[in-house]
């Protein structure tokens, strides 16, 4: 009996130590399996670089509430646009709108639209700039940056721009390595430095030249062309520049505040008027449109009727209004005409024969009166006792003064015989009138000769010449006043 108990101890001994042994070896066998396993390297492609931008992107503008936005394709530090450059924006673009969280421009539409204005902005883009893109294209914000080149790799800084204040209201950044496909992109540079573009902005080169040039209400006005290429029809193109540091925005008034006198005194308004994209014709009032800080807005005024004889423009008169500035005017004086053909006389010569006013008819009479000089060309009775009197009045002041003269009541003529006669039919300037018409009434420029004409009918055939020849006018200054002419013979 006590042998079995023995041997019973025994076994149990054997069985515990194989339970032992058992226990130790598995807990040795995980340590073993976490000691052989490798970590997986993880690699900065670019496809994942490009979501990981996208991804800052989102939440910097998301976080701000931008919901309208325009990527710039990026440059290098030193201004250059690559294929990568353009790639970089495009691939933005895509993923940004993918997102479904905001309204993103088109990349080609955006580019044109900076072309038309001058703006070819890429990667570094300063507060002015970024202000009048948001203005032209109606965007919240723009994503712009750069890529730096580090031989093995890019690191890629993008800055979130808003277009309210200019200022940077979000970064995002990161690094894509330089595979095969990233260094061929990299390798094609755009012929358009931003240097380059930056100049043509600050110069704001115009295709044609500038004739003639206003500065009013912090706003440049710089008239490029006055031409009647045939048909009486006048067109003259000027520039508009806000040279104000915030957007303003302006109205132009049409036919009832905006003419051009031509070199004999004729007064005529645009029949037609453009402003940037906005246009009006026959009675328009006014147009009105949004002026950017820095930004050109061209403006074209058309005039019908003109004139063949008239040689040039002595003055264009345009009406404006704006917020802080309210009516205000810009004029452009002595603008010779282009035709369309290069004439063989310079523009000097054009100007000095428009200053000298030179008259073809033979001056007859000549009288002096509240600074207008009077010149008698002509008074003659063809036939029918009708007798037609030409004068030229001339405004010797340096401003341009408004001159009302006189028909019916107040202006007449004596012949030889002492017969009285009242006009039944005067002209001034461009201005007719006939039968019982009171008065006429013009704006007469500095410096220029205004036509006038005066008919009277039923003249005896027996008289011989005019005795007397009264004209009376008004004028703001000098109130009513009348000249004479005396002593005058009638061609027959």
């Amino acid at each position: 009996m006590f042998k079995k108990l023995c041997i019973l101890e025994k076994l149990i001994i054997i069985v515990l130590l194989l339970l032992l042994t058992s226990c130790a070896t598995t807990q040795k066998q995980p340590i073993v399996k976490i000691e052989t396993i490798e970590k997986p390297e993880i690699t900065n492609n670019l496809d994942n670089s490009l979501s990981d931008l996208t991804t800052q992107i989102t939440n910097s503008i998301t976080e701000d509430g931008k919901k309208k936005i325009a990527v710039i394709e990026f440059s290098d530090l030193e201004g250059n646009v690559t294929q990568f450059g353009k790639y970089l924006a495009e691939e933005l673009i895509t993923r940004l709108f993918r997102t479904k969280k905001f309204e993103v421009v088109e990349r080609q539409l955006l580019n044109k639209v900076l072309s038309e204005q001058k703006l070819g902005i890429t990667g570094l883009i300063d507060d002015k700039s970024a202000i009048a893109i948001g203005k032209i294209l109606g965007v919240d914000a723009i994503v712009s940056g750069t890529i730096t080149d580090f031989v093995t790799d890019l690191k890629v800084n993008a800055r979130i721009i808003s277009t309210e204040t200019g200022k940077v209201f979000g970064v995002a950044a990161t690094n894509i390595v330089k595979d095969e496909n990233v260094r061929k992109l990299m390798g094609i540079i755009s012929t358009v430095k931003k240097e380059e573009v930056q100049k043509q902005m600050e110069k704001k080169e115009i295709s044609k030249e500038v004739l003639k040039k206003v500065e009013s209400e912090k706003f440049t006005f710089e008239l490029t062309k006055c031409e009647m290429p045939s048909g009486g029809r006048v067109t003259c193109d000027f520039l508009i520049t806000n040279n104000d540091d915030k957007d303003r925005e302006l109205i132009l008034y049409i036919s009832n505040k905006s003419r051009i006198f031509d070199d004999l005194g004729n007064e005529y308004r645009p029949n037609q008027v453009e402003l940037a994209d906005k246009k009006g014709q026959g009675n328009y009032q006014s147009l009105q449109s949004l002026l950017i800080s820095g930004i050109s807005t061209k403006v074209s005024l058309t005039f019908k009727n003109v004139t063949q004889e008239a040689r040039g423009i002595s003055l264009l008169e345009v009406s404006f209004w704006e917020q802080e500035s309210g009516n205000f005017k810009i004029k452009f004086r002595n603008i010779p005409f282009s035709r369309g053909i290069i004439s063989t006389v310079k523009k000097e010569e054009v100007q000095k024969q428009m200053e000298k006013k030179e008259i073809s008819k033979e001056v007859l009479k000549k009288v002096e009166s509240e600074k207008f000089t009077f010149e008698l060309t002509k008074c003659e009775m063809p036939s029918g006792g009708r007798v037609t009197c030409d004068f030229l009045i001339t405004n010797n002041d340096d401003k341009d003064r408004e001159l009302i003269l006189y028909i019916s009541n107040k202006s007449r003529i004596f012949d030889d015989l002492g017969n009285e006669y009242r006009p039944n039919q005067v002209e001034l300037a461009d201005k007719k009138g006939q039968g019982n018409y009171q008065s006429l009434q013009s704006l007469l420029i500095s410096g220029i000769s205004t036509k006038v004409s005066l008919t009277f009918k039923n003249v005896t055939q027996e008289a011989r010449g005019i005795s007397l020849l009264e004209v009376s006018f008004w004028e703001q200054e000098s109130g009513n006043f009348k000249i004479k002419f005396r002593n005058i013979p009638l061609s027959k």
